[in-house]
Protein backbone atom coordinates (compact mmCIF):
# COMPACT_ATOMS: atom_id res chain seq x y z
CA UNK A 1 0.00 0.00 0.00
CA UNK A 2 1.36 3.71 -1.29
CA UNK A 3 -0.67 5.52 1.08
CA UNK A 4 0.26 3.67 4.21
CA UNK A 5 0.93 6.47 6.26
CA UNK A 6 -2.18 8.67 5.30
CA UNK A 7 -3.64 5.72 6.27
CA UNK A 8 -2.42 5.76 9.36
CA UNK A 9 -2.59 10.05 9.45
CA UNK A 10 -6.40 9.95 9.18
CA UNK A 11 -7.06 6.80 11.88
CA UNK A 12 -5.15 8.31 14.30
CA UNK A 13 -6.94 11.35 13.69
CA UNK A 14 -10.37 9.50 14.79
CA UNK A 15 -8.78 7.73 17.59
CA UNK A 16 -7.32 10.84 18.99
CA UNK A 17 -10.73 12.48 18.82
CA UNK A 18 -13.03 9.12 19.75
CA UNK A 19 -10.79 6.90 21.54
CA UNK A 20 -11.81 3.85 19.26
CA UNK A 21 -9.29 1.71 18.89
CA UNK A 22 -6.61 2.45 16.54
CA UNK A 23 -6.35 -1.28 15.16
CA UNK A 24 -9.67 -1.33 14.15
CA UNK A 25 -9.37 2.06 12.46
CA UNK A 26 -6.57 1.66 10.44
CA UNK A 27 -8.57 -1.85 9.32
CA UNK A 28 -11.16 0.15 8.50
CA UNK A 29 -9.26 2.61 6.53
CA UNK A 30 -7.51 -0.06 4.49
CA UNK A 31 -10.65 -1.44 3.60
CA UNK A 32 -11.39 1.73 2.15
CA UNK A 33 -8.22 2.30 1.10
CA UNK A 34 -8.58 -0.66 -1.48
CA UNK A 35 -12.37 0.34 -2.26
CA UNK A 36 -10.95 3.58 -3.30
CA UNK A 37 -8.25 2.14 -5.69
CA UNK A 38 -10.76 0.14 -7.33
CA UNK A 39 -13.16 3.08 -7.89
CA UNK A 40 -10.55 5.61 -8.66
CA UNK A 41 -9.93 7.50 -12.34
CA UNK A 42 -7.70 9.70 -12.85
CA UNK A 43 -8.99 12.05 -15.13
CA UNK A 44 -11.38 13.27 -11.97
CA UNK A 45 -7.96 14.43 -9.02
CA UNK A 46 -5.10 13.38 -7.33
CA UNK A 47 -5.20 10.15 -6.22
CA UNK A 48 -4.19 11.08 -2.05
CA UNK A 49 -7.40 13.86 -2.50
CA UNK A 50 -10.03 10.87 -3.91
CA UNK A 51 -8.27 8.63 -0.99
CA UNK A 52 -9.00 10.65 1.44
CA UNK A 53 -12.30 11.56 1.07
CA UNK A 54 -12.97 7.99 0.82
CA UNK A 55 -11.41 6.75 4.23
CA UNK A 56 -12.87 9.61 6.07
CA UNK A 57 -16.71 8.90 4.38
CA UNK A 58 -15.54 5.44 5.18
CA UNK A 59 -14.53 6.30 8.98
CA UNK A 60 -17.24 8.09 9.93
CA UNK A 61 -20.15 5.57 8.55
CA UNK A 62 -18.46 2.78 10.44
CA UNK A 63 -18.19 5.38 14.02
CA UNK A 64 -21.73 5.70 13.31
CA UNK A 65 -22.60 2.41 13.48
CA UNK A 66 -20.66 1.39 16.33
CA UNK A 67 -21.67 4.24 18.36
CA UNK A 68 -25.00 3.10 17.69
CA UNK A 69 -24.08 -0.50 18.55
CA UNK A 70 -21.79 -0.04 21.44
CA UNK A 71 -24.04 3.47 22.94
CA UNK A 72 -22.49 6.38 23.79
CA UNK A 73 -19.28 7.20 25.06
CA UNK A 74 -17.82 10.75 26.12
CA UNK A 75 -14.49 11.51 27.51
CA UNK A 76 -15.56 14.08 30.31
CA UNK A 77 -12.70 15.42 32.69
CA UNK A 78 -10.07 12.75 31.75
CA UNK A 79 -12.19 10.11 32.98
CA UNK A 80 -14.02 7.71 30.16
CA UNK A 81 -17.56 7.46 31.03
CA UNK A 82 -19.74 4.90 28.79
CA UNK A 83 -23.40 4.82 28.71
CA UNK A 84 -24.67 1.58 27.50
CA UNK A 85 -27.93 2.11 25.09
CA UNK A 86 -30.62 0.33 27.82
CA UNK A 87 -29.21 3.41 30.37
CA UNK A 88 -29.68 6.16 27.59
CA UNK A 89 -33.51 4.55 26.58
CA UNK A 90 -34.55 4.47 29.92
CA UNK A 91 -33.81 7.81 31.24
CA UNK A 92 -34.14 9.59 27.96
CA UNK A 93 -36.88 10.82 25.31
CA UNK A 94 -35.70 9.81 21.82
CA UNK A 95 -35.70 13.61 21.04
CA UNK A 96 -32.94 13.55 24.02
CA UNK A 97 -31.17 11.06 22.63
CA UNK A 98 -30.93 12.41 19.37
CA UNK A 99 -29.22 15.59 20.79
CA UNK A 100 -27.04 13.69 22.62
CA UNK A 101 -25.62 11.83 19.61
CA UNK A 102 -25.54 15.23 18.11
CA UNK A 103 -23.21 16.50 20.85
CA UNK A 104 -21.12 13.40 21.78
CA UNK A 105 -20.81 12.92 17.98
CA UNK A 106 -17.95 15.26 18.00
CA UNK A 107 -16.26 16.17 21.63
CA UNK A 108 -13.51 17.61 20.97
CA UNK A 109 -15.20 20.48 19.01
CA UNK A 110 -18.08 20.49 21.44
CA UNK A 111 -15.24 21.11 24.36
CA UNK A 112 -13.82 23.65 22.25
CA UNK A 113 -16.97 26.02 22.21
CA UNK A 114 -19.19 27.71 24.82
CA UNK A 115 -22.10 25.64 26.65
CA UNK A 116 -24.33 29.08 25.45
CA UNK A 117 -22.86 28.67 21.42
CA UNK A 118 -23.19 24.61 21.18
CA UNK A 119 -26.81 25.12 22.15
CA UNK A 120 -27.58 28.02 19.83
CA UNK A 121 -25.72 25.99 16.96
CA UNK A 122 -27.84 22.69 18.23
CA UNK A 123 -30.75 25.11 18.36
CA UNK A 124 -30.70 26.35 14.99
CA UNK A 125 -29.70 22.38 13.35
CA UNK A 126 -32.86 21.14 15.50
CA UNK A 127 -35.08 23.68 13.75
CA UNK A 128 -33.79 24.48 10.39
CA UNK A 129 -32.16 21.28 8.80
CA UNK A 130 -34.49 18.80 11.45
CA UNK A 131 -37.85 21.10 11.39
CA UNK A 132 -38.14 20.58 15.14
CA UNK A 133 -40.42 23.09 16.86
CA UNK A 134 -39.02 25.42 19.21
CA UNK A 135 -41.10 23.79 22.23
CA UNK A 136 -39.74 20.28 20.67
CA UNK A 137 -35.91 21.14 21.00
CA UNK A 138 -36.21 23.02 23.93
CA UNK A 139 -38.28 19.86 25.87
CA UNK A 140 -34.92 17.95 24.38
CA UNK A 141 -32.57 19.87 26.19
CA UNK A 142 -34.61 19.76 29.48
CA UNK A 143 -34.66 15.93 29.61
CA UNK A 144 -30.77 16.03 29.08
CA UNK A 145 -30.33 18.47 31.70
CA UNK A 146 -32.36 16.61 33.97
CA UNK A 147 -30.36 13.39 33.40
CA UNK A 148 -27.25 14.62 34.11
CA UNK A 149 -28.11 16.72 37.08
Amino acid sequence: MENLNLIRKIAWSYHHSTGVELDDLIQEASLAYIEAMRKYDPERGKISTFVWHTINNHLRNYLKKELEWRGLSTELDGVDQTYTQTHWSESLSEDAIHVAQLLFWSPRTMRTLSVRSVRKQLFLYMTKKKRWSTKRVNQAFRDLRMAFN
